[in-house]
């Protein structure tokens, strides 16, 4: 009959073979789950979507057909190329012209992030990102190309624009406002940004020339502020005004109240 202390190291011998057969059965499980989980991945399909739509197919658009779905000439869509070209960061996977076509497609139409990424090609995260810093770079421009006349040449050629075109003399600029929807902010502000309709925005001013052109953008007072005194009566436009002894006047057209900025000492 063994001893007392072989049984003990018997015992621990075969205590310590069945912890190893545990842990090589447990690395078998293991492994047998990685493979599967690999073999699952190897048959998964890739996301189907729009392949080489900008290569393809918008090359082949015509001149009329670009404008409809993009909201500018092709001309001007390649001189906006051209801009921000050296301003747009480096991504392997899209070009230049692919991430600003994106864009401009997702701020023309009224789409959802799904179908717009589905469209060029790519996911919806990386649409939702391209939107963001392209239009960052859009907007580091804006200095650049709106801007309000300060001499009083500039202001004299605006002037004969809207006398030639609307019979209306002594304006520099047509002034209004509209609305940008937003998430309605959580706080104790939340009710000023409701405005007549019952909804969450954000107030635009905007100034143009008789040809359209922007020449002063305001933004960021809540939705419940009034379209045009509100936004009007603290935004930049008022000092250009002050500064070069302009007044502030109201004409109705079509039923709205529209601004119209014009100097008091232009004889024309």
């Amino acid at each position: 009959m063994a001893a007392p202390r072989e049984l003990i190291a018997i015992l621990m011998e075969e205590i310590a073979n069945n912890t190893e057969i545990e842990h090589f059965q447990a690395n078998i499980e293991v492994a047998t789950g990685v493979t599967a989980a690999a073999q699952l991945l190897s048959n998964a399909t890739a996301p189907v979507r729009v392949q080489s739509y900008v290569e393809d197919v918008v090359d082949l658009y015509s001149d009329m057909e670009f404008k409809s779905h993009f909201r500018m000439q092709r001309s001007t869509f390649e001189a906006l190329c051209r801009e921000v070209a050296p301003s747009m960061q480096r991504e392997r996977s899209m070009t230049v012209n692919t991430r600003l076509l994106a864009t401009i497609w997702m701020l023309s139409n009224k789409e959802c992030y799904r179908s717009v990424a589905d469209r060029f090609g790519i996911s919806k995260g990386t649409l939702h990102l391209t939107v963001i810093q392209t239009c960052q770079t859009l907007s580091n421009l804006k200095d650049k190309y709106i801007k309000f006349p300060e001499a009083r040449r500039e202001m004299l050629s605006l002037a004969e624009g809207f006398r030639v075109r609307c019979g209306f003399p002594g304006v520099v600029g047509a002034v209004d406002g509209t609305h940008i929807p937003i998430p309605a902010p959580i706080s104790e502000f939340r009710a000023s940004f409701i405005n007549r309709k019952g909804l969450s925005s954000m107030q635009l001013q905007v100034v143009c020339d008789s040809n359209l052109r922007f020449l002063d953008t305001y933004t960021g007072w809540p939705g419940s502020v009034h379209a045009c005194m509100g936004t009007a009566r603290f935004s930049n436009l008022l000092k250009n005004c002050q500064t070069n002894s302009m007044s502030l006047g109201i004409l109705p057209i079509h039923c709205l109240h529209t601004f119209l900025l014009h100097t008091e000492t232009m004889a024309i």
